[in-house]
């Protein structure tokens, strides 16, 4: 394959689309998330408008990517790899976006909103199962239709069984694993949650794992999973709590408490719902490209030689017995010089001799 050829194809557009909005999107996701959760430190869960804006503009541009590889998962992986490197600049307290930011954070903030939860090995993880999702969900054209059609409500059923309970587990997880004790945030900042607390990188790791199954068992079915992010991960974290929050006063205070396990695992759960569900919903049209191009699902019929008029590179249409009746019908057979007559197939072969018969002699 030619440079210029390569450089058409479905695989090199995704790759660098991903390549140019993939680092944008995950920059920001992260400086948000952190934002978000300082403010909520601080006793002030919904004041971080500009983090709640950051979030939801990186998840616009998730979603862009995943929408773009529709016809190649190149982009994703791209966007696998490239939150290895930016996951672990934010872990040493880089990449943070200041503009979009209601609080200003130092390198240590920015280490201890990652370090707890360990978001940036999440974030890898998922686009990892998003990546193998939309790199299987396009069958084989070998397989044969009814080899490779499953029921959908078996397909919905058995992904909704496992993302429902992956996702409930997940935010359980992100409670228990919270720090409890926010007594130095004022005066060490965010880093301040840290003080006193003991790292569980196992339930991080099982966290992960939980969502990058979730998002590999899209390329079974898309709705089990979204449903599973949005109405256990997003909405109660990412708009229920903060606001419960504010209305009712339970807001973080210096001290060791649930509410402030609560209120901390809030953002953290929000920001890696919608990276679970902005990354998955390409599978959607991933799977409608495979319908619109695969021939055994246009219902087109095909003759069986290839070359030929009606073969594969044209399809036959179907015959309709009416429409010649119609035909026939609308031409009198008297009177009318153009009254439709049988076609009768014309002889190219040379002409054969005349050959004398009885009547000639």
């Amino acid at each position: 394959m030619t440079k210029s050829a390569f450089i058409q194809t479905p695989r090199f557009r995704s790759g660098i689309f991903a390549l140019v909005f993939a680092p944008i999107a995950l920059i920001l996701m992260g400086s948000s998330m952190a934002d978000i959760q300082t403010q909520t430190a601080m006793g002030q869960p919904l004041a971080s408008v500009e983090g709640m804006i950051g979030v939801a503009l990186s998840s616009s541009l998730l979603a862009l990517v995943s929408i773009n590889c529709d016809i190649s998962a190149a982009g994703m992986a791209v966007t696998c790899l490239m939150s290895i490197p930016i996951g672990l600049l934010q872990l040493s307290g880089f990449l943070s976006v200041p503009v979009l930011m209601a609080s200003r954070m130092g390198p240590a903030d920015m280490n201890a909103a990652m370090l707890w939860n360990f978001y940036p090995v999440c974030v890898t993880l998922i686009t990892a199962g998003a990546t193998a999702s939309l790199t299987l969900v396009r069958p084989s054209p070998s397989l044969d239709q009814t080899q490779r059609l499953v029921p959908s409500s078996h397909r919905h059923a058995w992904a909704a069984s496992i993302s429902l309970p992956a996702c409930a587990s997940v935010l359980l997880i992100l409670i228990d694993m919270a720090p409890a004790d926010s007594s130095q945030v004022g005066a060490s900042g965010l880093a301040g949650i840290l003080f006193g607390y003991t790292l569980r990188p196992f339930a991080g790791l099982i966290v992960g794992l939980l969502l990058a199954i979730t998002a590999f068992v899209t390329h079974w079915s898309l709705t089990g999973p979204q449903f599973a992010g949005w109405a256990v991960l997003i909405l109660p974290s990412y708009l229920l709590e903060p606001l419960w929050a504010s209305l009712t006063g339970r807001v973080v205070t210096p001290g060791a408490s649930t509410l402030t396990q609560i209120a901390l695992a809030a953002p953290v759960a929000a920001s890696l719902g919608l990276v679970l569900t902005t990354t998955t919903i390409g599978v959607y049209w991933a799977r409608k490209t495979d319908v619109v191009e695969s021939p055994l699902d246009t219902g087109a019929e095909f003759a069986p030689h290839e070359g030929q008029a009606g073969g594969p590179l044209s399809p036959v249409a179907p015959h309709h017995p009416s429409t010649a009746n119609e035909d026939e019908a609308a031409s009198p057979t008297t009177g009318n010089t153009h009254a439709r007559t049988p076609t009768v197939p014309q002889n190219t072969s040379t002409p054969q001799e005349h050959l004398p018969t009885s009547s000639d002699t």
